[in-house]
């Protein structure tokens, strides 16, 4: 065991103290208060001096109690930054005073083994110090990628903290039973190869349940889409019974009003079966096919942009004659292809008084489908020029859609774009062939 008198422990421990809450302070990003920190550095050095090896315990517990009357989450980053800065002050403390006693040859802790010990550790603070930014980016990344869910970060924290009193408990144990320096430091080391295997598999845990978490959010994502699409699917055929229903109600009833002597009625019930038929011949929620587009992104998708069309006074038409059930291409892909030729045809039509656009999804064979997007123009367009990153026709830096279309075109082997226009009309034409 390394003794030493109270003073020698205090001015050692002052100085490690003091680098460790302004390390602290440089990874969570807060204001480093100088003068605070070297009061506490102080106090924590006095209580280290009776406390000995189970000082940092003790910090850990002070920090707890700080963020639990502060009414802050134990479960936070700066909790685990607090926990690893306190097992590597255990690691830099031990390092220290065993190259201490290498030069001096003793177990008690003079004066000159102090200053060179105190030195030491110093050195290695400020290793850390000046070296955290060069790994500040990959930390911040980490923490804002896996990091973000609670529960992983419980997980997280509960390792690090079970690390931190197993490496605590054979410190402690090691000097009340005054192990050997030799048989301490194997321990040490054990203890340090330990937790860096620990890490690299806590990593690995950590990337492996990130991409679960993703999969299972992915999926039920694609189960809420999926009963969406299902309900309006069933909300469409609701609502044209309702308003078959409706309108046979209203024509039940004009032979009552026939009979009737009042015009004034009779005048009335004419002009409201005349809104009525204008009413529900404007359907802005009914798309007949849409039904047959089974993939929820597809019909989620072709439902906003023709629902859309129709906000803005543009005729629509959509033609799906066979169930598409599948695509043979990578969905995400085209359901990023289709949104921008999308807004591009609703841009083009809605600049014109009486714009219309079509749109098809044609099963040719068991291999090959079509997607055919055509919009009314208000004038032509100079086809030759349309990929490339300078053409636009809205201005500013809006012209990245196409170009972005021809790139996801040029990446997917089994995916053709053809374009044309005739008089009036701009015509796209996605083309879908399985391998």
């Amino acid at each position: 065991m390394y003794t030493g008198t109270v003073t020698q422990i205090v001015v050692s421990d002052t100085v490690s103290n003091f680098l460790l809450f302004l390390l602290y302070s440089r990874i969570v990003k807060q204001k480093s208060r100088l003068l605070l920190f070297f009061i506490l550095a102080v106090i924590g050095a006095w209580v280290g001096g009776f406390m000995v090896d189970l000082i940092q315990s003790v910090f850990l517990l002070v920090f707890g109690l700080y963020r639990l009357i502060r009414r802050r989450k134990w479960l936070s980053f700066n909790t685990l930054v607090f926990i690893f800065i306190l097992s590597n002050d255990m690691v830099l403390a031990n390092c220290s005073t065993f190259i201490g006693h290498l030069v001096f040859k003793e177990l008690t802790l003079s004066w000159p083994n102090i200053v060179l010990t105190t030195a030491i550790n110093a050195l290695f603070y400020l290793i850390l110090l000046m070296g955290y930014p060069l790994v500040e980016a990959r930390v911040t990344t980490f923490k804002n990628t896996n990091l973000v869910q609670p529960a992983l970060l419980k997980i997280v924290i509960n390792f690090a903290l079970t690390i931190f009193l197993a490496f605590q408990f054979i410190q402690f144990t090691a000097d009340v039973l005054d192990i050997a320096v030799f048989f301490q430091w194997l321990l040490i080391l054990f203890t340090a190869f330990f937790i860096g295997a620990t890490v690299v598999v806590m990593v690995y845990f950590i990337r492996t349940y990130q991409i679960s978490l993703k999969q299972k959010a992915a999926a039920q994502a694609q189960a809420n889409l999926a009963k969406y699409t299902n309900e309006l699917a069933a909300n469409y055929q609701q609502l044209r019974k309702f308003k078959h229903d409706y309108q046979n109600i209203l024509l039940s009833l004009s032979g009552y009003i026939e009979q009737t002597a009042e015009p004034e009625l009779k005048t009335y019930y004419q002009k409201i079966v005349a809104q009525t038929n204008q009413t529900l011949a404007t359907d802005n929620l009914r798309f007949d096919g849409l039904e047959q587009l089974q993939l929820p992104a597809l019909r989620s998708l072709t439902y906003h942009k023709l629902a859309t069309a129709r906000q803005l006074n543009i005729a629509t038409h959509l033609e799906v004659r066979e169930p598409i059930t599948t695509v043979p291409v990578d969905i995400v892909k085209l359901v990023r292809v289709l949104g921008i030729l999308f807004d591009n045809a609703l841009e083009a039509a809605r600049q014109q008084e009486r714009g219309v656009i079509r749109i098809a999804y044609i099963q040719l064979d068991a291999n090959e489908q079509e997607i055919v997007i055509q919009n009314t123009l208000p004038t032509a367009l100079p086809l030759a020029q349309l990929f490339k990153d300078t053409y636009t026709t809205k201005g500013g830096d809006h012209g990245a859609g196409l170009v972005t279309v021809k790139q996801i075109i040029d990446q997917t082997p089994n995916m053709a774009l053809t374009i044309s226009q005739t008089a009036g009309e701009y015509r796209v034409v996605v083309s879908l062939i399985g391998e």
